[in-house]
């Protein structure tokens, strides 16, 4: 039962959280679940801290009343559920009809992806979404990771990579860094495997990346705030090297080729392609290197 604020007490029914692991909301060590849930046009309210039931799975109590829900996903320094800056992640506004089991299946561009089902407990809820990319057939590459020392635990940035660049600006004072990794899925999925540094890495121009699986202690890449354009490389060997300037002689991923571009230098709309193993942006009838220098 749920005792409510005026003092009478509701039913209350069991919902089910599938966080899809440490390949999605279980990331960074993330182990703090809850839920907004309300009925109708009428006020919502948290529910306590979701509780541990097996592998991916958590649960938590809602009032049954209640045919509107949010999951949340907290800063694991959190105290409490609430609306903020603790608050990392969420779906969007969720009726569970007659299902209890949510399983999230992407981080979306807002807010996260997910499906219903029905789990009873002691069934095996599955592993959720494979995320391993499969042989062959085009792939997608995502840079992942966070803005600001400051305030690094709020994950911010998930952009996604034309022809091997990605323009990305990050702003904040001088001591500010931006962290990042990689993740790789299928093309169109939204959700792939996590490419890491092996321990964390600071500064320079470019860090070697492998899949996170692989690795003793995954960690990403800390590099200055500011605007630059990220590279990414396949080395050949399994592994993606990221870097915020051309490398000569490495193959850029998904082979370069020929569309419209907003440089962080050259700031019109350009046409950037590859000539000699060396990225080009066109603008009209000149030509500018990847720093924006007129050739």
């Amino acid at each position: 039962m749920i005792a409510m604020a005026c003092g009478l007490s509701l039913q209350a029914r069991t919902l089910y959280l599938n966080t899809g692991g440490t390949r999605l909301w279980e990331t960074d060590g993330a182990n703090k679940f809850a839920v907004w849930h309300w009925q109708g046009s009428g006020e919502g309210q948290w529910t306590g801290w979701m509780t541990h039931v097996d592998g991916d799975v958590w649960s938590v109590d809602v009032n049954d009343a209640s045919n509107m829900v949010i999951f949340c996903r907290f800063n694991t320094a959190a105290t409490s559920p609430s609306w903020g800056a603790d608050m990392w992640n969420q779906t969007e506004d969720l009726e569970p009809g007659s299902n209890n089991l949510f399983t999230i299946t992407g981080w979306g561009s807002d807010k996260s992806q997910g499906t219903w089902s029905t789990y009873n407990p002691g069934d095996d809820p599955g592993p959720g979404p494979d995320p391993t990319p499969q042989p062959g057939g085009a792939k997608d590459y995502y840079i992942r990771g966070f803005f600001n020392n400051t305030d690094a635990s709020i994950p911010t940035a998930e952009e996604l990579f034309e022809n091997g660049l990605l323009p990305l600006t990050f702003t904040g004072d001088d001591k500010s860094l931006g962290y990042f990794y990689i993740m790789v899925c299928d093309e169109g999925a939204t959700v792939g495997r996590d490419y890491m540094s092996e321990g964390y890495a600071e500064g320079g121009t470019h860090v070697t990346l492998r899949d996170k699986e692989t690795l003793n202690t995954p960690n990403k890449w800390g590099i200055p705030a500011g605007s630059v354009t990220f590279y990414l490389y396949d080395n050949g060997d399994g592994s993606l090297e990221l870097s915020t300037e051309p490398i000569p002689g490495k193959k850029l991923v998904g082979g370069g080729g020929e569309e419209a571009v907003e440089n962080t230098t050259v700031t019109e709309k350009a046409r950037k392609m590859m000539i000699d193993g060396q990225l080009r942006i066109i603008r009209g009838e000149k030509m500018y290197d990847a720093t924006g220098r007129q050739l």
